[in-house]
């Protein structure tokens, strides 16, 4: 029996480079000969390494990633939205939300102060969405065809 941590390490020992080459992955959406160049990878262990590293999906509902992924709950503890979704406060008990101003009563240093700080963290995920956007993340045909692998 081997010990723990034993035997051959892979082309992709760390986390962080498993991370990266799935990234790099789904951005670039190269061959796999293109794949094991930039990766300095086997090609012909490029395809195993892709559907090793690709999350699996675990469910149709939150209560279902929930309890498949339970230490992921802390992520989903507040919704940061702009102003245009003034109902979302009614749905949601943690929603964080700029502060608007009116004719009447203009905006305080303080509440200006919170509004930048709001906007700094949802600029991010704003981000994120455009880049989806911009590269057709959501309309183009996926052409990796999985076993198993649920495309809906």
């Amino acid at each position: 029996m081997r010990k723990v941590g034993g035997g051959r390490k892979g082309d992709l020992p760390t986390n962080e480079d498993k991370l990266l080459y799935i990234l790099m992955y789904m951005k670039l959406y190269p061959t796999y000969d293109a794949l094991a160049i930039i990766a300095n990878h086997y090609r012909s262990k490029c395809g195993d390494s892709v559907k090793l590293l690709l999350p699996k999906r675990h469910g149709h509902s939150l209560e279902e990633i929930f309890r498949a992924y339970p230490e992921i709950k802390d992520i989903f503890i507040a919704a940061w939205t702009d102003t245009g979704f003034q109902g979302a406060k009614d749905q949601h008990a943690n929603t964080v939300m700029p502060v608007k101003a009116s004719k009447n009563k203009p905006l305080t240093a303080e509440q200006k102060a919170n509004n930048r700080v709001i906007s700094g963290i949802r600029i991010v995920s704003e981000h994120a969405i455009g880049g989806f956007k911009r590269f057709k993340a959501a309309s183009d045909i996926y052409r990796n065809k999985l076993p198993n692998f649920a495309t809906y």
